[in-house]
């Protein structure tokens, strides 16, 4: 592993991402240029946040924690998305004030040459490089809702019994016959699990639930109702409220007594909450959705791992990434 960078403070790295040179906290000049450097030939950074201001009442924790930073953006096609995981973790550096054990996946590898032909390839070969061992939490940080066909296959190996939630705006389970779209951040669903065939490290169905889904396709449809997969919907929290929701959800997956992996798209969110995303869809969670989902899963003790995707820091101004980013930083909080 080479530590090439330390790049300090979140104002910083959105300034990168824009194209601007800016200077960090501690004098360290970041552009587009250079940001792309670090993307593409290392395979570790290191990321503070000392001039970020807009959390002053920010809790400190040292909880171990593992992050796999994975800035894929190839799974669509806004470039953009990978920008989001290395601001998320100047954030989660600063809320933890210790050392994270970081993998960093370089840009290159994800992303340099990828073609619809050799998608499914890359992402078995980069899934090997993913970390899910010990007993730290692990969060992985994108890039596009794609990064789950190299994040959930090694958790699935190390745990069998795995349970999923997936926090979405999105299905995401079309193939690539099924797609309008052809984009395979659609798709992870879909080759994750049991829909594409049965085969070993296989997301079976019955341990899986949606939260938040409000926009799907015909061919996603069909197999929703193929599998009876379970959606809970904006509509019936509302109804019946957050919290017996993510009671009947701990006890529909029985999530005391299995792991847990969440894999959260923020456009799950209220896009007057995420403003700084790809593929908004009105009506829906709020930010307090998401953080009791999360903090009621962890408090069960599965908590195993969980993803955060689709921040893109080009979407917007620097009023909606600001907003976007206040959204996330309570996600990042329950984690901790």
């Amino acid at each position: 592993m080479k530590r090439i960078a330390i790049v300090h403070g979140l104002n910083s790295l959105v300034g990168a991402a824009r194209g601007v040179h800016v200077t960090g906290a501690r004098g360290v000049h970041v552009t587009a240029t250079s940001y792309q450097r670090f993307s593409s030939e290392s395979e570790e950074i290191i990321v503070g946040g000392h001039d970020v201001t807009y959390s002053e009442h920010d809790e400190v924790t040292n909880r171990a924690m593992t992050v796999n930073l994975l800035p894929m953006w190839r799974g669509q096609r806004k470039q953009g998305t990978r920008y989001g995981s290395s601001i998320l973790l100047a954030k989660i550096r600063e809320l933890t004030r210790g050392e994270l054990a970081v993998n960093f996946i370089a840009d290159k590898t994800l992303n340099s040459s990828l073609r619809d032909d050799n998608f499914m390839q890359r992402m078995r070969e980069v899934k090997d490089r993913v970390r899910v061992g010990g007993d730290d939490m692990i969060v992985n940080l994108g890039g596009d809702h794609a990064i789950p066909m190299m994040t959930v296959p090694g958790m699935l190996a190390k745990y069998p019994d795995l349970r999923v939630i997936w926090i979405d705006a999105h299905a995401d389970i079309n193939s690539t016959e099924t797609s309008p779209s052809g984009n395979y951040h659609g798709m992870p669903v879909y080759y994750l699990s049991n829909a594409s065939g049965e085969a070993p490290h296989k997301l079976n169905l019955d341990n899986f639930a949606y939260v938040g889904v409000r926009e799907t396709d015909e061919g996603e449809d069909v197999l929703l109702d193929k599998y009876k997969v379970r959606n809970y919907t904006k509509q019936e929290i509302e109804d019946r409220g957050i919290g017996n929701v993510v009671e009947e959800l701990i006890s529909r997956l029985d999530l005391q007594n299995h792991p847990v992996h969440i894999s959260f798209d923020i456009d799950a969110l209220d896009p007057t909450l995420a403003p700084s995303t790809g593929t908004r869809v009105p009506k829906g969670l709020s930010v307090g959705d998401v953080v009791t989902i999360f903090q009621g899963v962890r408090e069960t003790g599965n908590l195993v791992s969980c993803d955060i995707v689709e921040f893109n820091p080009l979407i917007g101004d620097e009023k909606d990434v600001e907003t976007t980013i206040r959204s996330i930083v309570p996600v990042l909080k329950a984690l901790l």
